[in-house]
């Protein structure tokens, strides 16, 4: 099982894919409505900055189906919609976003918040990274 608040952990939303997938922009947010059971449900995916949300509407009354989003509750209906969903993250994920390099992430946060000047010194090792700070020898 997915866990949605990791998905933004480690992977990053690429706009036009999400665009191309079916996603619409809605402010700060992307929205991507599904329709399911002879459009008598939808599924509604929300991605924003560090968002990444489900939810299931009854589409008759265009209000949200809270089985689905209570951890508790169970029933074949439900973890129909639940697995159903899990696929769907899945192929959003493959389809709209790009796995984050940690080390990537790490090294802009030490050249952004320290000042520090990366660098490669070692040709041997290009892999290998230091940081120097500017009026330092270090």
């Amino acid at each position: 099982m997915i866990k949605k608040d990791d998905i933004m952990k480690i992977y990053q939303p690429d706009e036009e894919k999400m665009i191309a997938f079916g996603f619409e922009k809605l402010g700060h947010v992307y929205r991507y409505r599904k329709s399911i059971y002879d459009n008598k449900f939808y599924y509604e995916f929300v991605i924003g900055e560090n968002q990444f949300s489900v939810e299931v509407f009854d589409a008759g009354f265009d209000e949200p189906y809270d089985l689905f989003s209570i951890g508790t509750a169970a029933g074949d209906f439900i973890m129909m919609l639940r697995n159903e969903s899990e696929i769907i993250i899945k192929q959003i994920i493959e389809e709209c976003f790009f796995k984050v390099d940690a080390k990537e992430k790490i090294l802009e946060y030490i050249e952004q918040n320290f000042d520090a000047i990366k660098d490669h010194p070692f040709a041997q090792y290009p892999n290998y990274t230091v940081f120097k700070i500017p009026g330092h020898e270090k």
